[in-house]
């Protein structure tokens, strides 16, 4: 009985953390909207307490995804200088815990500032490029593994900026076992 409760949580964390966001549903091509991008701000949200106890913050995650963001050749502006948040790369971390595992996803999404078909005077900030990552883990490995996915999905993002934009930029660096 109690392997059963545990099968029946393990299946509905995942359905939690996995939630689609519906802000990019009807992006029929998400690179395109990528396009002619020349900087953006990286934002981290709100840790869940799991996740602090795991070791992760938010200062560590940013400074993680600037440096490979810049490294590909893409300009990463800082909060006080980009008062518009326009475009930016929003990165958040989901967890759901029963011991002894814990069962996480990591979701990206770049938002930008839209304009409507039918009248270009109103503008509302939307998600354009998404991507999302999830597992479960016991718990000694799991901060790694969340870096790891993490750094998956932003690569996955270079590489779509990349091909939209032709630029020559550098690949994402490769990393290694650690997730450093």
């Amino acid at each position: 009985m109690e392997k059963l409760r545990l099968i029946i949580f393990i299946a509905l964390a995942l359905m939690l953390v996995m939630s689609p966001s519906p802000n990019a549903d009807y992006v029929s091509d998400q690179k395109e909207t990528l396009r002619g991008i020349e900087a953006l701000l990286i934002v981290i949200g709100q840790l869940p307490p799991e996740a602090k106890k795991l070791g992760l913050t938010k200062e560590q995650m940013r400074s993680d995804v600037e440096s490979t963001v810049k490294l590909s050749g893409i300009n990463v502006v800082p909060l006080e200088a980009f008062p518009t948040l326009d475009p930016y790369l929003y990165i958040t971390i989901n967890t759901a815990y029963e011991q002894p595992y814990l069962s996480y996803s990591v979701h990206i999404e770049l938002k930008q500032l839209v304009y409507l078909g039918r009248n270009k005077a109103i503008s509302c900030d939307a998600t354009t490029w998404t991507g999302n990552k999830a597992g479960i883990s016991g718990k000694a490995h799991t901060k790694s593994e969340i870096m790891e996915n993490m750094h998956y999905l932003v690569e996955r993002f270079i590489n779509d900026y990349v091909a939209v934009n032709h630029k020559e930029a550098a690949k994402p660096p490769e990393r290694g076992g650690d997730g450093k």
